[in-house]
């Protein structure tokens, strides 16, 4: 059986530690000399009290000297951070330092007018199978214009399916009896000299 004495269970309370922060860096005292800028922690915090209690902490534990810690806190403080980019716009803009482009259409030379007056247009219509045709029309772009948007011009006319190849617009069937006055009439800038047609394949 028990003994009544043997029931009674010591109990300790133990005081709760008080953390003192950095007004700073807001981290505790002891890890001032860890942080962004330790030079700036120890004068806020009373001219070094930050580097006095993490020597002291350490010395107490025995695990480094009190010179050590003392000359690992002036090298940390020493180290400054320069960010590169930073330094680079800095020292350029004094001198002419010309300013990035970005690339596309805009950057490039404009065709001059005499380029875009030359030229013909060429209209071929090949056969692909026994009853199937294909009229493609070569030369648009010597007269400035737009082969993309020629090409869905003449979809929605001729209601058929074409595509850009390079400068050469392919539609599906055998367009010849219309396109030379479709032309004609949708490019003024084109005169019915310049289209010349041949039968392919």
């Amino acid at each position: 059986m028990a003994d009544d004495g043997d029931d009674e269970v010591a109990v300790q309370t133990i005081a709760p530690l008080v953390v003192e922060y950095c007004k700073g860096c807001t981290m505790p005292l002891e890890y001032c000399a860890y942080g962004p800028n330790p030079a700036d922690c120890a004068r806020r915090n009373k001219t070094g009290a930050a580097a006095s209690s993490a020597a002291a902490a350490a010395a107490d534990a025995g695990d480094v000297a009190d010179d050590a810690v003392e000359g690992a806190a002036e090298a940390v403080s020493a180290i400054t951070i320069v960010d590169d980019n930073d330094a680079e716009d800095s020292e350029g803009e004094g001198e002419g330092k010309k300013k990035q482009t970005r690339g596309g259409k805009g950057g490039k030379p404009k065709k001059q007018a005499q380029e875009m007056e030359g030229g013909e247009v060429q209209i071929i219509v090949n056969s692909r199978t026994k009853r199937k045709f294909v009229t493609n029309v070569i030369g648009l772009s010597a007269y400035g214009i737009d082969v993309k948007k020629a090409a869905k011009l003449f979809a929605s006319r001729f209601a058929a399916s074409a595509s850009v190849i390079g400068d050469e617009i392919q539609i599906l069937g055998d367009h010849s009896d219309e396109i030379n006055d479709f032309i004609v009439e949708k490019f003024p800038q084109i005169h019915e000299d310049d289209i010349t047609f041949e039968r392919g394949k």
